[in-house]
């Protein structure tokens, strides 16, 4: 299957620049397991896997899937945490010539069953339990509302049901199975991954990526970040997104090093990974670098091995870099600018001066290009003039799967993807975020869109209107707050009521607003639109900090 935007021409101007290499990541693991079989892929609380052994596990499960009849263009969706299945799963996707659609571990029935409905989902693989949550249960009650879920795989723990398949049954049964053929596994240019990921107005949108898409900003951070074959990738940021993935066992894997994951995230434990098998390089958004560096007990660890963090996902204060290049003792912090459309198309390089490093998030690298429109003009802003920050380059995806309205709408006439990010280009080249012209909140790097939230919200009996604005965290960056006007206002809505009731929905408990502010009335334009920049002055000001700016 070939994605929307695919041509042609698009792949004869980028295969000659060298951007994209026409390989997939299976070439470059088959690569380490001929020079290195015997080095270590990937490590995780349970064990590690060496690269022949990593790949003896994805052949047995491939053809073990192919014995259940999964094939060419089928959907595997995967909640597996950071864990070894999950990657193991990856590759056996793409030898099987199917799409892998991976799903953060914090969404439940709500977002699951969109996802599972849009892409006609044919596998979900999950653990039994993780974080208190049943994942398998779940997903026996998806199959039940989707015909096309014929598969619930289990990873881990036992199940009794017979419509549960264990992981490793699987790959039981295809050690006794033929081998795949070659040429069922994915090209470069065929639809390898759907990652989906909100907007203005709520609908989760599935962009699709192919290997060369994905490879071509692997390629490029290498360079840009100088990493080598004998770095150590540590990956404490979830595998059910595009940050875990790529920055973390692709890039490992591309590398022919070693990918260790941190399942659940805990500082202390991160600092125990990096001392334990001398990392050197990490990628997460600000509360990962955070809480590593102002850890009470840093000084009781060796961090000496970790040289580069790379972190992008949510906007990352001076302070945080300062504190970080103060207490590791030979980290540089690159910040990097990207979204799931365009993975990561600005970063900063090490030799960069400390200011930069700082204060901007990055350049542009790996055939990318970068530019500020101001609304309604058809000229480029000059050095320093803020507007919406476009993007194009082989790094793009090919569109959201079946709607090309919405692709259409996402791109100008000369192909530069719309980021709907406020920036400026300054006259070294160095983008600078200023704020979103997207109506989200960004929690700790999750992108969580208000108007989904805010139609649940609206239903409740209690609600007569209202409205969830971002409001400044020092940790996460930010947190939802809700405002609502009160149907009866001697009777308004508590916060208990709100969370029981938006949970009762199948909202994720990360999506769910953490400050509830009941009103007589709400800030409107004369169009009837919540003025919502009015609300985070309000939060703000209750708060004693500067808002979130958009």
């Amino acid at each position: 299957m070939r994605p929307d935007r695919w041509s042609e021409q698009l792949h004869e101007q980028f295969t000659e620049a060298g951007q994209w290499v026409d390989r997939t990541l299976l070439e470059y693991v088959e690569t380490a397991v001929e020079s290195t079989p015997d080095r270590t892929a990937i490590v995780d609380r349970r064990g590690t896997h060496t690269y022949v052994e990593m790949v003896e596990a994805a052949d047995e499960l491939a053809q073990g899937l192919a014995t259940m009849g999964v094939g060419t263009d089928d959907v595997i969706a995967s909640q597996i945490p950071n864990r070894a299945e999950g990657a193991i799963l990856h590759l056996a996707a793409l030898k099987l010539g199917a799409v892998y659609n991976p799903i953060v571990s914090i969404y439940r029935e709500s977002e699951v069953g969109y996802m599972i409905e849009k892409l006609e989902t044919t596998v979900y693989a999950a653990p039994s339990s993780f974080s208190g949550f049943e994942y398998v249960e779940m997903g026996l009650d998806l199959a039940d509302e989707h015909d096309s879920l014929d598969h619930v795989i289990s990873v881990g723990g036992e199940i009794d049901d017979g419509r549960v398949t264990s992981f490793e049954s699987i790959q039981e049964r295809g050690g006794d199975a033929d081998s795949i053929a070659a040429s069922d596994a994915l090209g470069p240019n065929d639809l390898a991954l759907i990652q989906f990921t909100s907007g203005t107005t709520g609908q989760p949108k599935a962009a699709m990526h192919t290997e060369n898409t994905l490879l071509a900003s692997q390629n490029g951070q290498i360079d840009r970040l100088g990493l080598e074959s004998d770095d150590v990738v540590f990956t404490p940021s979830p595998i059910g997104h595009l940050t875990g993935i790529q920055h973390g066992y692709r890039l490992a894997f591309m590398l022919g090093t070693t990918c260790v994951f941190q399942e659940k995230w805990d500082a202390e434990t991160g600092l125990e990974w990096i001392e334990s098998e001398a990392c050197t390089y990490m990628a997460g958004a600000t509360p990962f670098v955070r809480d590593l560096s102002l850890h009470e007990e840093f000084d009781a660890y060796d961090t000496s091995s970790l040289r580069r963090i790379m972190t992008a996902g949510a906007p990352c204060p001076a302070e945080v870099v300062r504190q970080a290049h103060e207490n590791f003792e030979n980290v540089t912090v690159c910040r990097g600018w990207g979204q799931t459309e365009n993975t990561l198309p600005t970063v900063n390089p090490p030799d960069a001066p400390a200011e930069k490093l700082e204060t901007t998030d990055g350049k542009p690298y790996g055939g990318m290009e970068v530019r500020i429109r101001k609304p309604g003009e058809l000229e480029d802003a000059l050095p320093g003039e803020e507007g919406e920050l476009q993007v194009r380059g082989p790094f793009l995806f090919l569109g959201y799967l079946e709607d090309p309205e919405r692709t259409a709408a996402s791109f100008t006439d000369d192909e530069w993807f719309k980021t709907g990010d406020k920036a400026i280009v300054d006259d070294d080249g160095y983008v600078m975020i200023k704020g979103r012209i997207k109506d989200i909140i960004i929690r700790g790097g999750e992108n969580i869109p208000v108007r989904e939230i805010e139609e649940y919200l609206h239903q409740h009996p209690k609600v007569a209107d209202g409205a969830i604005v971002a409001m400044p965290d020092e940790r996460l960056q930010e947190r939802g707050c809700a405002y609502v006007l009160s149907t009866d206002p001697d009777d308004p809505l508590t916060f208990e009521e709100m969370v029981e009731y938006l949970k009762s929905q199948g909202i994720a408990t990360q999506k769910l607003p953490e400050r509830l502010e009941i009103v007589d009335e709400l800030p409107m334009t004369a169009s009837g639109k919540v003025q919502r920049y009015k609300l985070r002055e309000d939060i703000a000001d209750k708060l004693g900090v500067d808002p979130v700016v958009r």
